[in-house]
């Protein structure tokens, strides 16, 4: 082994000048490594094979490889001394010559000189790293131009992007709930509005199309068209005016009749498509669809009688069905002579030449809105059913009229009036009548104030007679004031209001046959007045239609119907359309107090205000009231009965309402009475 070192040292010397030569090379950033290196070639300064050229058994023996390729003997490793003091010396065994110290010296200089090389290598990498990576976030953070435009902005307006994204929100949010609100105004009124008489498509229609007939349920004609084109009404004028304000008139001048209300169907729009085509091929003039309406002319002809002189209005329905069979408004018109109430001039208007007749046009059984009066004492009467336990077993007292102060409002408990001193006082100085609120409908009759004495405020019982100790039946059936007055105050206006809800006050009503306007409870704050709106007074107003929809639905178990006066239509060609399904409108009280109410009505006839209005085969249930209109003591009250039969072979209900005539009982009750008879004559 060492004669071959010995032999080959001018190899090894060559061997280790390649080493330096490939590291200089290597850290030459200026020299690319030449074709076929790698860099681990260049590192060593020399290729794989050159480290074994000629065969690694023609210079080194097997173990001798590693140590020989440094030039150190392989008896160093055989030592104890360490590693890297045997690699740079030469074996103690061997007599060292200058030429191999020489040799040995210049592999060390060259070991370490790449070494060296290899720290300024990793430092150079190190700072360029540093350098690039400072770069890349300097560039990073470097704003663009686009950031710094965008940076003013939020500088200069803080926050928009995100006001803009409520904005955005908002005006989204907005027009969806647009968009639903107009969805449900042309479902629920747009058939309202296209009949309206005004629509210009209904008068162009009018002159292309002959209308359909408007026929009772008997297929009586009410209305039809001539052969010159011309709208007739029925031949006798006593049926025709009695009908008038259901049948209504051709030039839209009232607008409830069904001449406006059904004349989507009169003038053809809602026939099917099978009668548009048959219509149009048959080249003849195009007709609309026949009406069939649910009253009874003979009926309703009898009903308008019973009124004799007084205006009002009354409705007559099933109460199983909903059906219209009879409805009144008086005055009445003649839908043939309408130019007597065609608006007038000024003068006429100044001179009051036509201040009956407009009122005429008025159909008061949907449009008149009147102070209820005691009637109202059924709605008070339930919400104290519902509400306030055992009041049907309790005790009142009723020996004067409530005292409350003129000024606050205020009930004084411990003031009492006598009956003989408030009937000595009762034609003191009334107090002064309340304006009307001004509305677009007629408010025919606004409730009168409480009366006065001296600085109180009084809630009487009629003509100040009292009844003394009595019950909630006899209260009732007796229509006591001063009773109902303090069941008021104990059940409060909230509950008065919410049972008053229940039976469809303050709701608009939004039937597919007629057109009612709203009955309306003004919530209270006094405690005068809450006392004097359970009684039926302070600002409460109902329509004749909406009384009899609560009389009819105490009569079906507490469950009220929609009211029908569509019975059925006939197409162009005659055939007879199918009947309408009766409708329910709501439930408004459990059948519990339903029954209840139906044993008070039943003995206010019997025994109580209402008697005028029993009937010898058939149990009559009612209410009677006397709404105050004024203070005035010359000025009648208005008369009011509502009422059922109770027997299911005529399910008949009634509401009848005389402008000014007194006494409920002496005055509604009989004409309820009377068309009662003749309803049942006629087999209804």
């Amino acid at each position: 082994m060492r004669r071959k070192m010995d032999n080959n040292k001018d190899n090894n010397r060559s061997e280790i000048d390649d080493i330096d030569f490939g590291i200089d090379r290597y850290f030459d950033e200026d020299e690319e490594l030449e074709d076929g290196e790698s860099s681990s070639d260049a590192i060593y300064g020399c290729a794989p094979e050159t480290l074994y050229e000629g065969g690694e058994s023609e210079y080194y023996e097997e173990d001798d490889v590693t140590d020989e390729a440094y030039g150190v003997s392989y008896g160093a490793y055989e030592t104890d001394e360490p590693v890297s003091e045997a690699r740079y010396n030469i074996e103690r065994e061997q007599a060292p010559s200058a030429d191999n110290t020489a040799d040995i010296a210049d592999g060390q200089y060259h070991y370490t000189e790449r070494g060296t090389s290899v720290q300024k290598r990793n430092k150079r990498e190190t700072a360029q790293v540093k350098r690039k990576s400072s770069a890349d976030n300097a560039r990073e953070q470097a704003p663009s131009a686009d950031d710094s435009a965008k940076a003013r902005r939020e500088r200069q307006w803080p926050g928009l992007r995100s006001n803009l994204r409520v904005m955005l929100v908002l005006f989204t949010t907005m027009f969806a709930v647009l968009l639903v609100y107009f969805v449900y105004s042309v479902t629920t009124f747009g058939g309202r509005w296209f009949n309206n008489p005004y629509n210009p498509r209904i008068q162009s229609e009018k002159d292309r199309v002959v209308p359909g007939n408007i026929l009772d349920r008997n297929q009586v004609v009410l209305a039809s068209t001539d052969s010159d084109g011309e709208r007739v009404y029925n031949d006798d004028r006593h049926v025709r005016t009695s009908v008038s304000h259901v049948v209504g008139d051709n030039y839209g001048l009232t607008t409830t009749g069904a001449e406006s209300f059904f004349s989507r169907t009169l003038l053809g729009f809602d026939a099917g498509l099978f009668e548009r085509v048959y219509s149009a091929a048959s080249g003849g003039e195009a007709r609309g669809e026949s009406v069939v309406l649910t009253i009874d002319a003979e009926l309703t002809a009898y009903a308008s009688d019973a009124f004799r002189d007084y205006r009002g209005a009354l409705v007559l329905m099933n109460y199983e069905t909903g059906e219209v069979l009879a409805m009144v408004s008086h005055p009445e018109f003649d839908p043939e002579n309408m130019d007597a109430y065609r608006p007038k001039s000024d003068s006429e208007k100044r001179s009051g030449e036509s201040e009956g007749e407009t009122s005429a046009l008025v159909n008061r059984a949907l449009m008149g809105r009147y102070t209820p009066g005691s009637i109202f004492k059924v709605i008070t009467a339930a919400a104290a059913l519902n509400s306030l336990a055992g009041i049907d077993e309790r005790e009142f007292e009723c020996d004067g009229p409530l005292a409350f102060d003129g000024e606050s409002g205020v009930f004084l408990e411990n003031v009492h009036i006598s009956p003989e001193e408030d009937k000595k006082n009762r034609n003191a100085t009334p107090s002064p009548r309340p304006s009307p609120t001004p509305s677009e409908t007629p408010v025919i009759a606004p409730g009168s104030s409480p009366d006065i004495m001296e600085n109180l405020l009084l809630v009487r019982d009629n003509d100040s007679d009292y009844h003394g100790d009595l019950d909630f039946e006899e209260a009732f059936t007796a229509s006591c004031n001063v009773t109902f007055g303090r069941i008021g105050m104990e059940l409060g206006a909230a509950r008065i209001s919410s049972m008053a809800q229940s039976f469809g006050f303050g709701e608009d009503f939004l039937f597919s046959d007629l057109i009612l306007y709203p009955s309306n409870y003004e919530l209270p704050q006094r405690a005068i007045d809450v006392a004097w709106s359970a009684a039926g007074q302070y600002r409460t107003t109902v329509t004749p239609m909406h009384m009899c929809m609560i009389a009819a639905g105490i009569a079906n178990k507490g469950v009220m119907m929609e009211p029908r006066m569509l019975y059925g239509t006939i197409s162009s060609r005659e055939f007879v359309q199918g009947q309408r399904r009766p409708s329910i409108y709501k439930r408004a009280i459990t059948e519990t107090v339903a029954t209840k109410l139906t044993a008070l009505m039943k003995k206010t006839v019997e025994s109580g205000t209402g008697a005028r209005a029993a009937l010898s085969n058939w149990t009559v249930c009612g209410k009677t009231g006397s709404a105050q209109i004024s203070s005035d003591r010359e000025v009648n009250s208005h008369a009011w009965f509502i009422g059922f039969i109770e027997e299911e072979e005529h399910p008949l209900a009634i509401a009848v309402v005389l402008e000014k005539a007194g006494s409920g009982g002496r005055m509604a009750a009989p004409v309820a009475k009377e068309v009662f008879e003749r309803a049942i004559r006629l087999g209804y």
